[in-house]
């Protein structure tokens, strides 16, 4: 073996010697750094833990108001209540309660009186064309329309 022997590099290792106070300053930093991570995680999760309690008393919140819209909502579509509301507010009432006015029979009026009560009256047109509806439906009998040729 040479004991002796001179390598190519071995010279400026030699030379390259880090100071003792640059290792002592990135010691320092690096225990700093560690620290930081140490205090920094804990007080994270804290705060992450605050936001997940909120969350969650604002979740139970919302469950609460969606039961009670349910109730509402199924209160709404209850068969009483629909009933209550037509009667209410629309005024509807139940078919058997439905009150009728009987009129009492007017008179037969004959085909004569109409048709002269017609002329008599000077009145054409519209007018004597409800005269005539009116006498026929109160009669029962058919109505007739003029004929152009007569006035």
């Amino acid at each position: 073996m040479i004991k002796n022997a001179v390598y190519p590099g071995a010279s400026r290792r030699a030379k390259m010697k880090v100071p003792v106070e640059l290792v002592g300053i990135m010691y320092f930093l690096l225990l700093v750094g560690c620290g930081v991570l140490l205090v920094s995680q804990p007080a994270r999760i804290a705060q992450v833990d605050a936001s997940v309690r909120s969350l969650e008393r604002s979740l139970h919140d919302i469950k609460l108001k969606n039961e009670d819209l349910k109730k509402k909502v199924a209160q709404v579509e209850a068969l009483s209540f629909v009933e209550k509301e037509a009667k209410g507010r629309l005024g509807m009432v139940e078919p058997s309660v439905i009150r009728t006015v009987a009129l009492p029979e007017s008179p037969e009026i004959p085909n004569e009186s109409v048709a002269s009560a017609g002329k008599d009256s000077g009145t054409e047109g519209i007018l004597s064309l409800y005269r005539r509806i009116i006498a026929g439906v109160f009669k029962g009998g058919e109505v007739k329309a003029k004929e152009p040729g007569l006035r």
